[in-house]
């Protein structure tokens, strides 16, 4: 009940000062059409939220792109090149551990790529599985005509036409790597996230949600649909879709603006949350 209480304060400072916290929503490891996929798009639609899948183009793709053609608030970004671990137990995993060549990692991007050009709507956006950041990839996707880097736990930033967009806040816990960890310390975790933009003056920096629908237990599941019952309610909040971050424009209202202030006026405990 603390946590709870703390966020809804935290809300409340945000809406007392005219401001809005983008929140962009990323998914990972998306490969072919499953229910799990279904589920999670489902949840898109039905909140109207803007989702961004980082799909693995280590084979054909296609069907996945049968699935998403009509899933307009759906982007693709690139989630690795095969989501291999190659560092081969030194160090964390990685697709491109720390003395992979430079070279080769850019023909691999190149390659992998062409395997998501089959999308109808895709963002030449890389996200390294395992969030795991080779010295040299930001170099590499320069040079290979990639627009941006995902990765976790950095602030946004562009710098001549690349972008920097991390995620900061997983469902799973520990960047994905464990089951859903409960709502008390996932609404401590999206707290402090609020504060220290709040305290900072850092308003305009977006946070991004990381979630992996192919590892969500019921209770994950449970707490991602009251996550997004609560966002897509609260004054403080609007949601953002990756397009608009890589152009530099603000946060995304739901679509039809007059229900969205009347979800809010209506909503019986405004800056409560359930999750």
């Amino acid at each position: 009940m603390i946590q709870r209480w703390v966020l809804s304060r935290e809300l409340e400072l945000w809406q007392d000062a005219g401001r809005q916290v983008a929140l962009w929503w990323r998914d990972d490891d998306a490969r072919i059409p499953t229910a799990q996929l279904d589920r999670l798009l489902k949840l898109a639609r039905r909140y109207e939220t803007p989702l961004t899948l980082a799909a693995v183009p280590d084979w054909d793709r296609s069907g996945l792109a049968a699935r998403l053609a009509c899933e307009r608030q759906v982007m693709v970004i690139q989630h690795g090149v095969d989501h291999q671990n190659a560092a081969g137990g030194q160090g964390p995993k990685a697709e491109f551990p720390v003395r992979y060549p430079r070279e080769v990692m850019e023909t691999r991007l190149v390659e992998a790529r062409e395997r998501l050009s089959v999308m109808s709507r895709f963002a030449a956006v890389f996200a390294p599985p395992w969030n795991h950041v080779h010295p040299a990839l930001n170099g590499a996707l320069r040079a290979s005509g990639y627009s941006g880097l995902s990765a976790f736990g950095e602030d946004m930033s562009h710098e001549r036409g690349f972008t920097r967009l991390d995620v900061h806040l997983s469902l799973l816990g520990d960047c994905g790597e464990r089951p859903f960890a409960g709502a008390d310390s996932f609404i401590a975790r999206f707290a402090k996230l609020l504060r220290e933009r709040r305290r900072t003056g850092r308003w305009d920096q977006p946070i991004g949600l990381q979630t992996h629908h192919l590892d969500h237990d019921e209770a994950a599941w449970r707490g991602l649909e009251d996550f997004l019952d609560h966002t897509t309610r609260s004054a403080a909040i609007g949601w953002t879709s990756i397009n608009q971050l890589l152009a530099g424009e603000g946060v995304r209202r739901p679509a039809d603006a007059g229900l969205a202030v009347d979800r809010v006026a209506k909503s019986a405990g405004r800056g409560r949350v359930r999750i």
